[in-house]
């Protein structure tokens, strides 16, 4: 397992045989604490002038209510969800989280609503326009040269007086070349 946060404690755990294994926090840095700046970037949380923070309407409650569904029908989910204060789980409760979780399997409509978080289809805000842009600029010079671009690539487009990209992404395109 590479990229998860907590893994090797929690292989540890599991390596160790201790059944019920205790659940207890596996890393210095909690995720929501790492992944807290980009959901709000990506508007899955509200504004950040509110002093606690909540899901947006539009893009955190949809996601979260999909992986409530989701997470509910395993043991310790159901339990997660009942507010029970769980200090340990069954190996077996874990395995069948992990599971059902794991990102491997991820359902389509999880991946359709994370993707419209990340590209929305009527972006809202100045730097979402710039975002959806600038995604849309290097999937068309993608597409023109066939293969994954390099960075190179996509400058030697922003840079030419002729584009052969469509004008609408023009702008996107003239952004990149004033920052």
């Amino acid at each position: 397992m590479t990229g998860v946060v907590g893994a090797r404690g929690a292989a540890r755990i599991v390596d160790q045989h201790t059944d019920p294994a205790p659940l207890t926090a596996l890393v210095e840095q909690s995720a929501a604490n790492i992944y807290f700046n980009p959901c709000q970037q990506l508007r899955f949380l509200l504004a950040p002038t509110l002093q606690v923070p909540g899901l947006s309407t539009e893009r955190g409650k949809p996601l979260a209510e999909f992986i409530r569904g989701i997470v509910n029908t395993t043991r310790l989910g159901g339990r997660f969800s009942s507010g029970e204060a769980i200090a340990e789980a069954n190996l077996s409760e874990l395995r069948e989280f992990g599971n059902t979780t794991h990102l491997a399997g991820m359902a389509e409509q999880e991946t359709d609503l994370l993707t419209d978080g990340i590209i929305p289809v009527a972006p809202s805000r100045n730097e979402e326009v710039r975002r959806v842009g600038t995604y849309g600029a290097v999937l068309g010079v993608a597409d023109m040269l066939g293969r994954v671009p390099t960075e190179d690539d996509f400058f030697d487009e922003v840079q030419k007086r002729n584009r052969s990209l469509p004008d609408a992404l023009h702008g996107a395109l003239n952004g990149w070349l004033s920052t």
